[in-house]
């Protein structure tokens, strides 16, 4: 899948993504899924797969890629505390 502009793409956000980020997502409009809490890792890239949805999680055991299949894409944003 080739989006034509980048709203056109599917993203299946995991379970540890904030809502903020998935709001403001599909406010620009993306077509953003939002996985049950639970679910297994290999479930997200089924899920991720049959959807052809691009994966969006914290989740750094993605990275592993001896460990996952490829599917659509996977992107792993990374954690940052905040401090006041």
């Amino acid at each position: 899948m080739l989006a034509k502009d980048l709203s056109q793409l599917k993203i299946l956000a995991d379970e540890n993504i904030e809502f903020s980020l998935i709001r403001f997502l599909k406010s620009k409009g993306f077509d953003v899924k939002n996985v049950p809490n639970g679910s297994r890792n290999s479930e997200l890239l089924s899920l991720a797969e049959r959807e052809e949805r691009i994966l969006l999680t914290h989740d750094h055991d993605f990275l592993r890629i001896e460990l996952y299949k490829p599917v659509c894409g996977i992107v792993v944003l990374p954690v940052y505390s905040i401090s006041t």
